[in-house]
């Protein structure tokens, strides 16, 4: 069970995050899915589909590369790397057209074969700060 819990995952950052494949990460995600994410709280397959679509319109060449991927029982917890250009809009801040690069990590929980819960953290401070949004 935790290797095919490992490759659902991964297959979720595969196809959504790194190349926009909704479908396929709609039928990896249950409907009622809970989402945690650095900018607020998400209920529901499809809002967290619907903020994955607002990353990519800001990030349309964003690219996710796994650097590591751990599973024990129903968890799985995964570090990631970022990066992409800004070209949309992104919590209000219009497009810079700057090269960002972000670490991150989350935990998914699984249960009944699909994704059911997930926490992301991910430093959106350094981000704002990389877009030019905040001086220091």
């Amino acid at each position: 069970m935790t290797q095919e819990n490992k490759q659902k995952v991964r297959k979720l950052v595969e196809v959504l995050e790194g190349q926009g494949n909704y479908a396929l990460a709609a039928a990896l995600l249950s409907a009622d899915y809970r989402g945690h994410l650095p900018f607020g709280e998400v209920d529901g397959r499809d809002k967290y589909l619907s903020t994955t679509k607002m990353l990519r319109t800001a990030f349309p060449d964003m690219d996710v590369r796994l650097t590591q991927l751990v599973a024990e029982d129903d968890m799985v917890a995964i570090r990631l790397v970022v990066s992409g250009t800004h070209l949309g809009e992104f919590q209000g801040l219009p497009p810079t057209g700057r090269e960002i690069q972000m670490n991150g990590a989350a935990f998914f929980r699984l249960a009944g074969g699909k994704i059911v819960e997930g926490w992301s953290f991910a430093n959106l401070f350094a981000l704002i700060q990389e877009l030019g949004a905040i001086a220091i």
